[in-house]
């Protein structure tokens, strides 16, 4: 069972990895790099959350200051854990609204949009 808990430095390389992965999955290619991932955990302003199952990172998130999340996951249960996360932070920023850019070739994350 994955269990979610606040992302630090120490899950940017596994982060970098599932986010290359589904760029790849969806595009056929990725041009993510480890530093811009390296960099985003650096930012001051945004929540970040992972899953980890068995030590391994399975999804990510993050919510930012101007409303706009970022949402990777394996397991459609999981990622819709997080999206509940990001929905109870933002209610708790006293955000009206959410943002995320979600593109066809995404399949995942947009059945998982289309559900809320």
């Amino acid at each position: 069972m994955a269990q979610i808990r606040d992302a630090t430095q120490d899950d940017v390389e596994q982060v970098y990895d599932l986010l290359a992965a589904r760029r790849r999955a969806a595009f056929g290619s990725s041009e993510l790099t480890r530093d811009e991932v390296a960099s985003d955990f650096r930012r001051l302003g945004a929540d970040r959350w992972v899953a980890t199952d068995a030590g391994r990172v399975t999804a990510y998130a993050h919510l930012t200051s101007t409303h706009h999340f970022v949402h990777a996951a394996v397991d459609p249960d999981v990622g819709n854990a997080l999206l509940d996360r990001i929905d109870e932070r933002a209610h708790e920023r006293g955000f009206g609204d959410l943002e995320v850019t979600v593109v066809a070739e995404d399949g995942a994350l947009r059945a998982l949009a289309m559900q809320r």
